[in-house]
């Protein structure tokens, strides 16, 4: 299993401080984008989520993220999503 990341937030976090000021709308709208596409991932088993009730979960990815058979199982979309969140976890 991939060991939990932890990144620097500082921009992210003033960004989406600024994007839900200003257009609270679209903030909740990609927030439940995102937990929608992380719930799947859990779902299928390639993140686990720790302190799952808490704020500010924790998520790492599971060996399955790096399977080519479970990969090549996702849709082309969801590979892309997988990708971008080993990005952001900075593990690829």
């Amino acid at each position: 299993m991939a060991t939990p990341k932890k990144i620097n937030t500082k921009h992210v976090d003033t960004f989406t401080k600024k994007v839900k000021e200003k257009l609270p709308e679209l903030y909740e709208a990609h927030m439940r984008s995102v937990h929608a596409e992380i719930m799947y991932f859990w779902e299928k088993g390639f993140v686990n989520l720790t302190e799952w009730d808490s704020p500010n979960p924790i998520v790492s990815l599971t060996e399955r993220a790096f399977d080519n058979e479970s990969l090549l199982a996702l849709s082309v979309e969801k590979r892309a999503i997988l990708e971008e969140l080993k990005r952001i976890l900075r593990v690829v």
